[in-house]
């Protein structure tokens, strides 16, 4: 094959190494940050203190065993939020979907009053520069004191507006 039909697929023939050659071939590194919010079905208010000092660390170790590590979380009782650390984009929404699942599971059996226990089937997931990150730190720490003014229900309508995100009211929330 001549060089340019290569070239026209996008393929170059492979250079042989001279001798003294120290051609290295580049690395990939990736770096994803993403802030994450569920809710519980119907918006229970089932997270209360004694389940919400459990379910941190228990979402943690999900998170951890599937290569990937919150850097915040926070919440009330009727849903989570999570800064997220994913290097591996090829198994996210197994990630989410895992600590969704596992969470709710390990609730039912854990608490006796979590025993009838769902999330929302859905779930928001926004990208996160890294500049932003101690920014949606402080956010998703300060929870308490902003649903003191904004319900569950606003604050993820307009966290979808400022993403531009398209959504259809009618199947916004279980």
């Amino acid at each position: 094959m001549s060089e340019a039909k290569n070239a026209w697929w996008g393929c170059y023939p492979k250079k042989e190494p001279q001798s003294g050659d120290t051609t290295h071939t580049m690395s990939s590194h990736r770096v994803h940050f993403f802030h994450v919010i569920w809710s519980t079905k119907g918006r229970s208010k089932s997270i209360l203190p004694k389940v919400r000092d459990q379910l941190y660390p228990y979402l943690n170790g999900i998170i951890k065993k599937c290569n990937g590590s919150i850097l915040a979380i926070g919440g009330m009782p009727d849903h989570v939020h999570l800064l997220l650390e994913i290097s591996n984009l090829d198994n996210y929404t197994a990630t989410i979907r895992n600590a969704k699942a596992g969470s709710s599971g390990w609730l039912k059996g854990e608490f006796p009053e979590c025993r009838e226990f769902a999330w929302q089937s859905g779930y928001g997931s926004f990208s996160v520069s890294y500049s932003q990150l101690a920014a949606v730190k402080k956010y998703i720490n300060t929870q308490e004191e902003r649903h003191a003014k904004v319900t569950f229900e606003e604050e993820y309508k307009t966290l979808l507006t400022l993403h531009d995100a398209k959504y259809d009211e009618k199947y916004i929330f279980e």
